[in-house]
């Protein structure tokens, strides 16, 4: 049957994650109940780079991670692929640990090569290599 607005399905089979991205510049004016209807579903959301975000910084990252939505990091963010800003918002997030999954989201020959082109210092790549390690397991 259908589900009852306050129904809550449990969270736990491999594969129930839904990806949600937002705009870059404003966050939708239902977020709030967008992420908690999501879980109503029995999905865990995954919230797309939030580093490009430019409404959300570190601590709504911390806010949205204690209500249960997960993060994932865009690695090309890390190497200036999208400006100085979002560098700089990635490395403070990762450091924290503040991610739970990576991904590349590159869409286009310049992103890539940017990407290839670039130097990450070594202890970097290793706290994205512990990351992608983790979403195999």
């Amino acid at each position: 049957g259908r589900l009852a607005e306050d129904d809550v399905l449990p969270v736990g089979k491999e594969g129930d994650r839904l990806l949600v991205e937002t705009s870059y510049s404003i966050p939708p004016i239902n977020m709030e109940e967008m992420m908690e209807r999501i879980r109503r579903q029995g999905y865990e959301p995954i919230l797309a780079h939030p580093e490009r975000y430019q409404y959300m910084d570190f601590a709504d990252c911390r806010r949205w991670k204690d209500k249960g939505v997960l993060l994932q990091l865009n690695v090309p963010s890390l190497v200036g692929a999208y400006g100085a800003e979002v560098q700089a918002k990635a490395r403070k997030l990762l450091d924290g640990g503040m991610y739970d999954y990576c991904g590349t989201d590159t869409h286009s020959q310049d992103q890539m090569e940017c990407f290839l082109d670039s130097m990450i210092d070594k202890r970097t790549v290793r706290k994205v290599r512990r990351l992608s390690a983790a979403q195999q397991l």
